[in-house]
This record gives C-alpha cells, sequence and structure tokens, in this order.
C-alpha cells in the first residue's frame, strides 16, 4: 500500500514538472491586427471589361518576422474596389522574430464584369485613400 502511494505521488509529481515545463516552454502569445500601409499599386492602365484586374499592393508589412499579411477586406461594385490590407503582430516571450523587413508579396483578383474608369481605393493606417484608375475596354 505504501508502495502504490509513493508511485501515485512520483506520477503527481511528474505531471506537475510537466505542466510547469510546458508554460515556460508556451509562454502567452498575443496577437493584433494593424492596417498595412501600401505605398504603390502596380495595375494596368486598361483592361478589357471581361478580363480580371490583377492589383499588386507594394508596401512594408513590418520591421520583422512577428509581422505578417493577414488578409484583404474589400467592397466592390462593378466601377470601383475599395481595399484594406490587413497586417497581423504575434507577439510573446517565447516568439523568435526574424530580423527582416518584410514585404508584401501579394495580388488581389477582381473578376469581371468591369466598367467605364474602374477606381481602386485603398485605405491608409491613417484613414487617407490611395486611389488608381484603370480603364475598361469593350
Amino acid at each position: 500500500m505504501l508502495k502504490s502511494r509513493v508511485y501515485y505521488l512520483l506520477i503527481l509529481l511528474f505531471a506537475l514538472v510537466i505542466g510547469a515545463g510546458c508554460s515556460v516552454i508556451n509562454g502567452d502569445t498575443q496577437s493584433s491586427t494593424f492596417t498595412i500601409k501600401v505605398d504603390s499599386i502596380n495595375v494596368p492602365s486598361e483592361v478589357a471589361s471581361d478580363d480580371t484586374l490583377t492589383v499588386r499592393p507594394f508596401g512594408t508589412v513590418g520591421p520583422n518576422g512577428c509581422y505578417s499579411f493577414e488578409r484583404f477586406e474589400s467592397s466592390r461594385t462593378s466601377s470601383s474596389l475599395d481595399l484594406k490590407l490587413v497586417g497581423e503582430l504575434t507577439e510573446g516571450d517565447d516568439i523568435g522574430c526574424f530580423d527582416a523587413i518584410v514585404q508584401l508579396d501579394t495580388v488581389f483578383k477582381v473578376p469581371p464584369p468591369l466598367e467605364g474608369s474602374f477606381e481602386i481605393n485603398i485605405q491608409q493606417p491613417d484613414e487617407s485613400v490611395l486611389s488608381r484608375t484603370v480603364e475598361v475596354k469593350d
């Protein structure tokens, strides 16, 4: 009986040590989102009304590997596109961020139909808007 209690206590002690070790190794991480500043947009000057328009934004996501592109938020009509590029910052004691500037490397595809002077508006972090116009040809 004493032997089984000692065995039980050793298992309990082992479980506590493993649990404590995991909380140190897997410390708290926190993520937050932000609007990415877009420096410029690469689009064609004109596109056919039945073609897909490719929008390529350029800019810096963040100063190190803890920053990443998360998603596009978009709203669209047949003659305009409103875009917001959302980034994510992951922080924590156990996070190792590589030391390199993270650049945008993504495209947004706008399927037909397109019409008129198609306006692309990208929201900036300071609430200003970066705009470009693409002429749509029939």
